[in-house]
């Protein structure tokens, strides 16, 4: 049979799949705000003329889904406004369903058939940053480590490396949480670019320096981890980089400058933490370090399941410490380690 004489056939088998499966649908129940996203006359081409934002903690009404399989996006009515019918993304908030059967994959904003690829599962995060000088002391091939002005963010503070969701039922495989993206490519850069603003992009670029040096970072970050949060791209960045931040000015920053080139003991770096965020905030936390050189590379943090934009590094680790969980494993520092200086 030639291959034209199938054509008839398989047009005769698209036409007969069930509209309902890829066409909008009318639903009712609530959406609870988790987020401050932007709500859209048009999901297409993302207009929101009058620049709407949900408001965190509010409830909504649902009037419609993208469609009936697995929707990404609701259709919500916002009282008191123009075009009051808005399209809002399903990582926003949380549905509840007058009919909870009414959508397959929604009621719950969890998919059942791949939990390790479900945003909004992860029970911890862990704030992982870096130690710059010291990364590239061993990667000095990476244009971000071409950088060594004395004055530059990266040579006296310590920049984001990510914010990771965890579910140990995945162990380290939480992870790729949007369909778009399913693995690793070959390179950082292999992956889509991150739907960021301006703003936000340039925020990044201070405490990641990859981001702005064009190795990729925050791509494999975002397609990676961040997917997997339940955030959009610019909530994810705003408040990774305002954790970092906060982290260095707690006294973690003034502490290593003070002490490039040195080594100091781990027990006295530990305390500094301690002193900054409040007893036992060591116990959230591992280190590790380059073993050859002796150089500390990284500092990582443990964090609750939930964090609010609005949240507080110093009120994460607190309510963390209230659940009496610690890090698993501390690190692979030895007792004690060289602060490695950006122009060594």
């Amino acid at each position: 049979m030639k291959p034209f004489q199938w054509i008839p056939f398989l047009l005769c088998l698209a036409v007969g799949l069930p509209n309902t499966l890829w066409a909008s649908v009318k639903i009712s129940g609530t959406l609870t705000a988790e987020q401050s996203c932007e709500a859209y006359v048009s999901k297409k081409k993302k207009t929101n003329p009058d620049n709407q934002l949900l408001k965190t903690g509010q409830l909504y009404s649902v009037i419609e889904a993208n469609r009936l399989n697995h929707p990404e996006w609701f259709r919500i009515r916002i009282e008191g406004i123009r075009q009051a019918k808005r399209w809002v993304h399903k990582h926003c908030g949380t549905l509840k369903l007058s009919q909870p059967h009414a959508l397959q994959g929604a009621s719950q904003n969890v998919d059942q058939q791949q939990p390790c690829h479900t945003p909004g599962n992860q029970s911890n995060h862990v704030l992982a940053m870096s130690w710059q000088p010291a990364f590239c002391e061993t990667h000095r091939r990476q244009r971000e480590c071409q950088i060594t002005d004395t004055k530059a963010y990266q040579a006296t503070h310590f920049t984001l490396h990510g914010l990771w969701p965890n579910w140990p039922n995945c162990k380290p495989h939480y992870q790729f949480c949007d369909s778009q993206v399913i693995g690793r490519p070959k390179s950082r850069c292999g992956y889509p670019p991150v739907p960021l603003s301006k703003t936000v992009r340039h925020q990044l670029g201070v405490v990641m320096p990859s981001a702005v040096s064009g190795s990729c970072l925050q791509r494999h970050q975002w397609w990676k981890h961040g997917t997997c949060s339940g955030w959009q791209a610019d909530t994810y960045f705003t408040v990774s980089t305002r954790l970092v931040k906060e982290f260095n000015e707690a006294g973690l920053a003034a502490f290593m400058t003070a002490n490039l080139g040195k080594r100091v003991r781990k027990k006295t770096f530990l305390s500094q933490i301690d002193r900054s965020f409040g007893a036992n905030t060591k116990q959230l936390v591992k280190l590790s370090c380059n073993r050859r050189k002796g150089n500390l590379t990284e500092v990582q943090l443990l964090l609750p399941s939930k964090i609010a934009e609005s949240d507080s590094l110093t009120s994460l680790i607190q309510k963390q410490l209230h659940q009496k969980k610690s890090i698993n494993n501390q690190g692979n520092c030895p007792a004690s380690f060289r602060i490695y200086p950006i122009d060594d």
